[in-house]
């Protein structure tokens, strides 16, 4: 397994003076702008670290400045180290923005749209309490007083008919008032997204790493910039294909995400995860670590599967496990073994079991384990119930000695035409302080933690009983309901 410490880079870092550099707008169009870009992405679960190169510019003898285009400008300042080479020190850098380039036409046309659609809005909102209103009128007259004998029969039957044709315009109204707040509210929300979308970009475009360079001869040179982003990462994608004879074979994909503000274009990737020092301490962070086979090109603000990072063949076997206490049906599942001195991420998993496919979770990391379960659904040929035969509790006179009896019956009915091997599972109870548990469990019964399970091989209709029985046994003023509540 290849492990990535940053010392392999073989990068090395002048020290930047912390200074700060006030540059003007007027100044962009007398500072030479460089373009800089991407060469490497070593991206972790939660951030990626950049490495990128200039184009090849001139220095002039003495103090050089220059505007490095092409850097995320998501890269905080302080993770940003330049390498300008021989005879070349870096004095000072910093982040500037032509805030007058990101006042773009395409931008305000936004801003006004989202407003109109807001106004439209508040408008709609304010109709909507206008006709709850009128709802709550007609609710309080929905009842007449026809005590008076002046009201004649006719004139009542008029206003009922009046009543049910204003209800009738009312529920038109107000359901096509709803639709529309809803049509208004997805309007801005698309609004705001194609905003948001558009100010990264126009940031991206717009700002540049303004560097001030010392060179002691004049020189042709490239630059060479490390930096950490939180806006590019990558998750694992697993495929596991079983051969309906015992082998598994694991094949890892990386789905990687990338919004630096700028377009990748043959870039190499690597791929780093599992738990890590504290590097804010100054410990070396070492990590497992992956590299792909070939370099990739990714579009900004795009999502790309790199496949085939990684292949695993490991050994499987069918597990059907029944515990009535979660479902009336058995689950089915796969266990792979064999995967010690294997380190897998945790990540989402698509089963390709003999039968075809099925999509399950995650798989969990396996650093430090053997085996994997993963379910794959219950198998509803198979019915499991549990009941209580028996439920005793006595105390005794003398010294107030608490004893509970408690016999479960759990029926297994296989209505289906093939023979099934399953595990039945149930829980034990708790450990009694001063007391004793004693348990009388099903012929071939194993114990872990807190239950117990037993081999069951049920024939096509039929039908399977297990007994077993616990007696808890505890001193006076002890809750022994407390310790078994299954």
């Amino acid at each position: 397994m290849k492990r990535f410490i940053p010392g392999d880079l073989k990068v090395h870092f002048f020290l930047v003076l912390a200074m700060v550099v006030v540059l003007p707008s007027s100044a962009w169009s007398q500072t030479p702008v460089v373009k800089v870009a991407t060469e490497k992405a070593h991206l972790r679960q939660h951030g990626a670290l950049i490495i990128a190169k200039s184009q090849q510019m001139s220095l002039q003898k003495g103090v050089n400045t220059i505007l490095f285009k092409g850097i995320a400008p998501s890269a905080s300042t302080a993770s940003i180290r330049v390498n300008a080479g021989e005879s070349v020190r870096v004095l000072n850098y910093q982040w500037v923005t032509d805030s007058n380039l990101i006042q773009d036409t395409e931008l305000r046309r936004l801003d006004e749209e989202i407003s109109v659609q807001k106004d439209s809005l508040r408008s709609a909102i304010k109709a909507e309490k206008r006709l709850l209103y009128a709802k709550s009128v007609l609710d309080a007259n929905v009842q007449i007083d026809v005590s008076d004998k002046s009201i004649y029969v006719d004139d009542l039957d008029e206003l009922v008919t009046y009543y049910k044709s204003a209800l009738r315009a009312w529920d038109k109204e107000f359901s096509v008032l709803k639709y529309h707040k809803k049509a208004l509210n997805r309007q801005i929300d698309s609004l705001e997204t194609a905003k948001s979308s558009l100010v990264t970009t126009l940031e991206s475009i717009n700002t540049a790493l303004y560097v001030q360079l010392s060179a002691l001869i004049e020189v042709n040179r490239t630059v060479d910039f490390t930096y950490e982003i939180e806006t590019a990462h990558w998750q694992p994608d697993y495929f596991i294909s079983l051969d309906g004879e015992g082998k598994a074979d694991i094949s890892m994909s990386a789905l990687v995400f990338q919004n630096t503000g700028f377009d990748w274009n043959n870039v190499k990737l690597s791929f780093e995860f599992g738990e890590g020092a504290d590097q804010k301490k100054g410990i070396a962070y070492s990590a497992n670590y992956m590299e792909a086979a070939e370099p990739a090109s990714i579009p900004n603000l795009s999502e790309t599967y790199i496949f085939d990072l990684k292949k695993v063949t490991c050994a499987y076997e069918m597990v059907s496990v029944a515990n009535p206490n979660n479902a009336a049906h058995p689950y089915n599942s796969v266990l792979i073994s064999n995967l010690s001195g294997f380190s897998l991420p945790k990540g989402k998993v698509t089963l390709k079991t003999v039968a075809g496919f099925q999509k399950i979770d995650t798989l969990l990391n396996t650093l430090d384990q053997d085996t994997n379960l993963f379910s794959i659904g219950l198998d509803n040929a198979v019915l499991c119930t549990k009941s209580i035969s028996k439920e005793k509790l006595s105390k005794s006179i003398v010294g107030g000695k608490q004893t509970l009896v408690l016999e479960w019956e759990a029926q297994l009915v296989n209505n289906g035409t093939k023979t099934h091997t399953l595990t039945y599972t149930d829980y034990l109870p708790n450990e009694v302080p001063g007391g004793v548990v004693e348990n009388s469990l099903p012929k071939g019964s194993k114990t872990s933690a807190n239950q117990f399970s037993c081999v069951v091989v049920i024939e096509p209709g039929e039908s399977v009983t297990l007994p077993y029985k616990f007696q808890i046994e505890a001193p006076k003023g002890v809750n022994i309901n407390n310790y078994y509540t299954k």
